[in-house]
């Protein structure tokens, strides 16, 4: 029997996909962390392509107070769960499946996924976020709005 209700307490949002395609940096849209303490971001490959264990791609957490784009940061290790900021892929054969979940706990108000490739990477991965609130006591929207840095 469940004890807690998650689904008042938290929303989903998705904040894009990344096509990841060589060695070039791509970013996801921005969750905005203002009202909630805690954040799951659940990365889903649709496709990987000549990974191979030299290859594939790595994706992490950035964290920012404002919505500038250049001002974004690595997430440390201790604001991820356990110290866990990054995923990797370089298994061709891991497509269509959840890869990794990233917790993170710290403080700023806007976090997003940057990933970047290989010189053979090509590779489709969606990535979903949910916030959560400390209180189930406030109703809240089940889906939630990315937002697009500036």
């Amino acid at each position: 029997m469940a004890l807690f209700d998650t689904v008042n307490s938290s929303s989903w949002v998705l904040l894009g996909k990344l096509t990841l395609s060589g060695t070039s940096t791509v970013t996801t849209s921005l969750v905005d962390m203002q009202g909630y303490n805690a954040l799951d971001v659940a990365f889903v490959n649709a496709t990987v392509t000549d990974a191979g264990a030299a290859a594939g791609y790595t994706i992490k957490l950035q964290e920012c107070e404002t919505t500038a784009a250049a001002s974004f940061t690595d997430v440390a290790t201790t604001n991820g769960v356990n110290a866990a900021v990054t995923t990797q892929t370089t298994v061709d054969t891991d497509d269509d499946k959840l890869t990794a979940v990233l917790g993170y706990t710290g403080g700023m108000r806007y976090v997003r996924a940057s990933g970047t490739g290989t010189a053979a990477s090509d590779a489709v991965v969606y990535v979903l976020a949910r916030r959560s609130r400390s209180s189930v006591s406030q109703p809240n929207t089940i889906v939630g709005s990315a937002t697009a840095a500036t």
